[in-house]
């Protein structure tokens, strides 16, 4: 029987990878950090997506667009504000503490931020 591989998910991977960016940065860096991904993944994307939504109103296909589109811009602004809050939290953090955070420390931040943005948004 052969070896199962579960794909993760995309925001997943991102949520991570922030997490463990913003752990080793000092606290400004984290907090542009965490608000310029917060903006381009809050109003950017989500703008970008309802311009091509607009642009195929016309079209046949316009229904589809907009289908697929708006869970896509749900995604987003949801990914934007985990990312903006893992982003906040790691510049207190790092401001008061001067140690980097250890993998079950951002694991639980990762978490942390997935369920408040979740209530958030």
């Amino acid at each position: 029987m052969g070896r199962r591989y579960h794909r993760k998910s995309t925001a997943g991977i991102m949520i991570k990878d922030t997490t463990f960016i913003a752990s080793r940065l000092p606290p400004s860096l984290v907090l542009v950090l965490g608000a310029i991904l917060f903006l381009i993944f809050y109003f950017a994307v989500p703008s970008y997506l309802e311009s091509v939504i607009y642009e195929k109103q016309g079209s046949r296909i316009a229904p589809m667009f907009e289908a697929i589109f708006a869970r896509r811009i749900h995604w987003f602004e949801w990914l934007g504000t985990a990312l903006g809050l893992i982003g906040i939290f790691f510049s207190i953090r790092n401001y008061l503490l001067f140690s980097n955070a250890d993998y079950k420390e951002r694991s639980i931040v990762g978490f942390i931020a997935r369920l408040l943005s979740r209530n958030i948004d």
